[in-house]
């Protein structure tokens, strides 16, 4: 393993001949803080989750340095390639160490540094808080990339409703807006959604894709409740920090 990062469709080491000089990570990302001075109180009052009910994230910021192999192609001419390709563009980057999810931002090259042995070049980004998910609940189901420590299954493609069926979701960290894609027996026959986290919500599914801004699946466990007949796929796509 060469510890290597995949941007877009350019990996650091099968491409470039890059090497991390320390297994890369990308920072944490820091805090949406809202303190407000309340005259004749002692401290200060948090107010940084009323809005929303959860704390909220900045991008993550920082820089991964490189080792760049010397004897592959002039140095001149891998280093156009990699500003050609990555400087100033918005992409999504994958971790070889962490490959269950993805990081999507903005990324630039801060510095390039050349030797006689080696050369080093710095790699700065700013990407949303959280790693998504690298599937989604509604892809094709595929065992060889599922992590049987920390993975969850969520298998929820072309589910069979033939009268009242139960689905139970495990969310995830980040507060996601999942899609209900319904192909109906008959189009005029709606399906029921019924979302039993709060006070048992209910929902008209029609066909094709259905989107409801009321259900927002959390870190916890949602149980929705679906009537009618036809075929239904939630996708749903979680992230962590």
């Amino acid at each position: 393993m060469y510890h290597s990062i995949t941007f877009g469709d350019k990996n650091t080491w099968d491409d470039w001949k890059l090497v991390a000089q320390t297994r890369p990570l990308f920072l944490p990302p820091d805090l949406k803080t809202n303190y407000v001075e309340v005259p004749g109180t002692d401290g200060v009052m948090d107010l940084s989750e009323t809005l929303t009910g959860e704390i909220l994230f900045k991008n993550r910021k920082g820089s991964i340095s490189f080792y760049v192999m010397n004897g592959y192609m002039p140095w001149e001419q891998r280093y156009s390639q990699i500003m050609n390709y990555l400087h100033g563009q918005k992409m999504n980057a994958f971790l070889e160490d962490d490959p269950g999810f993805y990081y999507e931002g903005r990324f630039s090259v801060n510095k390039w540094a050349s030797e006689k042995s080696r050369s080093e070049i710095v790699i700065e980004y700013d990407v949303a808080p959280y790693k998504i998910d690298m599937y989604s609940s509604a892809d094709a189901w595929l065992w060889d990339p599922f992590n049987f420590d920390t993975g969850v299954i969520r298998d929820y493609s072309n589910v069979l409703v033939n009268g009242t069926l139960n689905i139970t979701m495990y969310g995830s960290r980040k507060t996601t807006i999942p899609n209900f894609i319904a192909t109906l027996t008959n189009p005029n026959e709606p399906m029921v959604l019924t979302w039993s986290k709060i006070s048992d919500m209910t929902f008209t599914v029609i066909d094709g894709v259905n989107k409801f801004p009321d259900i927002k699946v959390k870190d916890d466990i949602s149980t929705f409740t679906i009537t009618g007949h036809g075929v239904i796929s939630i996708d749903y796509r979680g992230g962590s920090l």
